[in-house]
């Protein structure tokens, strides 16, 4: 399906934070939402933030609405909304496939989901008879053709197209993927799942992560979750969580792979039988660039947090994909 894209353009500002006794310069915040995102109609912009609709079948139905109750901070959070029988996303996107190189930098983001304690976030499929998951966040690489080519970019086994957040029975799941050795580019994806804990409804969850995203041994992928009044939970994997080059024959045939496109709201692949409406808030959407160069723990990981909270350490513990359940949905 399309996505019609609402662009908000601001200039991007360099902050300063404060961790654990010591100061850093913090990264470069690149992308936002915490009150704003320009919707239809309002003049506000708001770091290069997009609203990404599906059609509805009636004007403010579906797709993403300002609301002030239930907020994680500030004055505003996003509805998120697919209503009975009717469209596939109501997401907030950057919307680019190649505006940040992956290599010389670690990417930090930060967001807090709110699901209803009445949501039904589960519509049953009645043609492949199980539960359908829900995606709620992605970071996601190029499979789109560009510049005539009649080849996608990308192209794998294992469905979506990059990483995944999912509600998927009544847990907290994230999708992994990373580069197929057997393969020279973004020809193949090995996909595993990593269990990040229950789906607890009516309070906030938060999630940061980091990503040194890479097609080879040096990657990094952190993941951290907690409810609203908890503590940070960390899951960790060092090695392999991204893709080297586009593939042979595409438009960007041999060119690196670029950070991933980072999406925030709900994405139903599961076309059939949607007989439940789905609501999902989300607030403190925030994404942070830092050179590798330079030291940002935990400065970066406060700047993203949607509370500004930290966890005193970080583990460098890393979990195998062996020891992960591989999914193919």
């Amino acid at each position: 399906m399309k996505k019609q894209h609402i662009r908000a353009v601001c200039l991007l500002t360099a902050l300063v934070s404060v961790g654990l006794g010591t100061a850093w310069a913090a990264g470069l915040l690149i992308e936002s939402a915490t009150d704003n995102v320009k919707f239809p109609g309002q003049t506000v912009a708001f770091n290069e933030m997009l609203v990404v609709t599906s059609p509805c079948p009636q004007a403010g139905a579906c797709s993403v609405q300002k609301v002030t109750s239930p907020k994680r901070g500030g004055t505003y959070a996003f509805r998120h909304r697919i209503p009975v029988g009717s469209g596939t996303r109501a997401e907030i996107d950057d919307a680019s496939f190649h505006r940040y190189p992956k290599e010389g930098y670690n990417y930090w983001y930060g967001f807090s989901l709110f699901v209803p304690t009445t949501a039904g976030m589960y519509p049953k499929d009645s043609t492949t008879q199980y539960v359908a998951f829900q995606y709620v966040a992605q970071w996601r690489l190029s499979n789109v053709k560009e510049f005539g080519s009649t080849v996608p970019n990308c192209s794998f086994g294992g469905g979506g197209s990059g990483h995944r957040l999912l509600i998927q029975n009544n847990r907290w799941v994230f999708k992994f993927v990373r580069q197929d050795p057997a393969e020279p580019a973004c020809d193949g994806g090995i996909v595993s799942e990593i269990d990040l804990g229950s789906v607890v409804k009516g309070v906030w969850t938060d999630f940061v992560l980091q990503g040194l995203w890479s097609g080879g041994d040096n990657g990094k992928l952190r993941i951290w979750t907690k409810t609203q009044n908890g503590s940070w939970s960390e899951r960790a994997r060092n090695g392999s969580n991204w893709f080297a080059r586009y593939r042979a024959g595409s438009g960007r045939s041999g060119d690196l792979v670029a950070a991933p496109n980072f999406t925030v709201g709900l994405y139903d692949r599961n076309e059939q039988d949607r007989d439940v409406s789905r609501d999902l808030f989300s607030d403190q959407i925030k994404v942070v660039q830092v050179p590798t160069s330079q030291e940002d723990w935990p400065s970066s990981f406060r700047q993203v947090s949607p509370d500004g909270s930290a966890p005193s350490t970080t583990s460098s513990a890393s979990f195998s994909t062996s020891n992960l359940s591989v999914n193919s949905n």
